[in-house]
């Protein structure tokens, strides 16, 4: 080989191409001296690429830290994305995600948190530590749904399942697939039965399996035959005016004493119905049946696929501001279930069913009205969540969207119904469901996936993505051996 130069004190051929890279890799003094220079872009890198360009995709030392062996793939938010990437091109204010987010959260699972306290206390000063719990899990709920999104942003990624396949690895990202292709099914299973109780005392029909398959015919299988679904989109709104209702009358409700022993109301209801107290207090919290409770919240928290979304529709879409979303969106959604959650309890004690809602009477004019509110709620978000399942199943059996005719469709949708309602038939108690799907899917969607690819992304949050993940994993075993015990027993 003909020598003809020394660079870096290394003999190197004309014909071989010089490069900082190769540079740094020999010459260990300038390799100092970069990092010391990166160390001092870095100081200064966020104040100039806010002021001048934000929308910067690279970094400007990530070539350089290339060059020293500093860049590392599983570190994709350190070296290839900024910190405060910009996804897609939202147009919408934070007020106008909020109630968005409001809705997100807070779904059929929360009217059964009563019931969950009721898991493991039965007097009125379990509702302390009740409260006390809702807080800590709706926080940790908002902390994985923040990371997710500032995933997306550091990875450039669009979906649930594109961030974890790039934070990750997309081989395993089958994982976060399956679990999103599952959280419709639960979903449709809970409004399937919710309805056939929440239209009790609607229709003149005493047996829940006929109002079941009589409301699943004559309504839900209609609406979800329906190829445009925008027009039921503003109806499914009304799960928010029902929710804040529900709270208003059973307050109303507790607080005039409607239901003590002896008054018209609660002569009017069963005797399993009826309120019932104990002297399982706070202390009760320690038993291993308040993870059924967790699980609960783990599932009426649980609206994580969609974190991804919002990050792209929030207009001006930082983590801070995102962050700001996520505060007052959780923060809202914790006040609202721990309040439904203590008054319900509060009313009916260890009697509480699993759809709260189903305590108070068939003749209660007040809880009618949000009966009604609810069933009204479901029937038209039930299409939009069941063409989600749909499309998934399609997917997920190899039939692309050009081969998806009117008859695959419409017999596909014949199916799920039919196997979703012939199980809400045999399934009657939806809180034991919603402590089922939140101790496998919530856990797994809020608390352990996202701590993962936060794991990946972030190296300095490494220790408290392990404690989150670690707690997502205690929780979920936990929860499922307590919910499968009771899904085993008579309902």
């Amino acid at each position: 080989m003909r020598i003809s130069q020394i660079r870096g004190g290394q003999a190197v051929d004309d014909g071989e191409k010089w490069s900082w890279e190769k540079e740094a890799e020999k010459n260990v003094p300038l390799k100092m001296f970069l990092g010391l220079s990166i160390f001092a872009a870095k100081a200064f890198e966020p104040k100039l690429r806010r002021r001048h360009n934000r929308n910067t995709s690279i970094s400007p030392s990530t070539h350089t830290q290339q060059a020293l062996g500093l860049h590392q793939p599983a570190m994709i938010a350190s070296s290839n994305v900024p910190k405060h990437a910009v996804i897609g091109s939202g147009m919408a204010e934070i007020s106008e995600l909020y109630i968005n987010l409001v809705k997100a959260i807070l779904g059929v699972g929360v009217l059964s948190l009563p019931s969950g306290i009721a898991a493991f206390g039965n007097a009125p000063s379990a509702i302390l530590p009740a409260v006390l719990l809702v807080a800590i899990m709706g926080t940790l709920s908002s902390i994985g749904f923040s990371w997710i999104a500032q995933v997306c942003a550091r990875t450039g990624s669009l979906s649930y399942r594109e961030a974890w396949s790039k934070s990750v690895s997309p081989k395993t990202s089958w994982i976060p697939t399956f679990c999103a292709l599952c959280n419709p099914f639960v979903a449709c299973l809970s409004y399937s039965m919710v309805l056939a109780d929440s239209i009790n005392g609607l229709v003149p029909v005493e047996s829940r399996t006929y109002r079941l398959w009589g409301i699943t015919a004559l309504a839900v299988l209609p609406l979800c035959w329906m190829k445009d679904l925008k027009s039921l989109v503003p109806f499914s709104m009304l799960g928010i005016l029902g929710m804040v209702y529900a709270i208003f009358a059973m307050g109303f409700r507790l607080l005039s004493g409607s239901y003590r022993p002896g008054s018209k109301l609660f002569l009017a209801i069963p005797q399993s119905l009826q309120p019932s107290f104990g002297d399982k207090g706070w202390d009760a919290v320690f038993r291993p049946q308040s993870i059924l409770f967790v699980s609960m919240l783990s599932s009426s928290f649980m609206c994580h696929i969609n974190s991804p979304r919002f990050y792209r529709q929030l207009k001006d879409n930082s983590v801070e501001r995102f962050n700001r979303l996520v505060k007052l969106g959780f923060g809202t959604a914790i006040m609202m279930a721990g309040l439904l959650a203590a008054i319900g309890f509060a009313t009916f004690g260890s009697n509480c069913q699993g759809f709260v809602l189903k305590n108070y009477a068939p003749n209660d004019t007040w809880i009618g009205f949000s009966r009604l509110a609810v069933t009204t709620s479901i029937l038209f978000s039930y299409p939009i969540t069941f063409q989600a399942l749909r499309d998934g199943v399609l997917e997920t059996l190899g039939i692309s969207v050009s081969n998806r005719t009117n008859k695959a469709l419409n017999q596909t949708t014949i199916l799920l119904l039919f196997s979703m309602t012939a199980m809400a038939t045999i399934l009657t108690d939806v809180g034991v469901v919603v402590a089922f799907s939140g101790a496998t899917l919530g856990n797994m969607l809020a608390y352990i996936l996202p701590a993962i690819m936060f794991w990946h992304v972030e190296p300095r949050a490494r220790i408290p993505a392990t404690i989150l993940g670690s707690l997502g994993v205690i929780l979920g075993l936990v929860g499922t051996a307590l919910a499968m015990n009771k899904l085993s027993k008579p309902q």
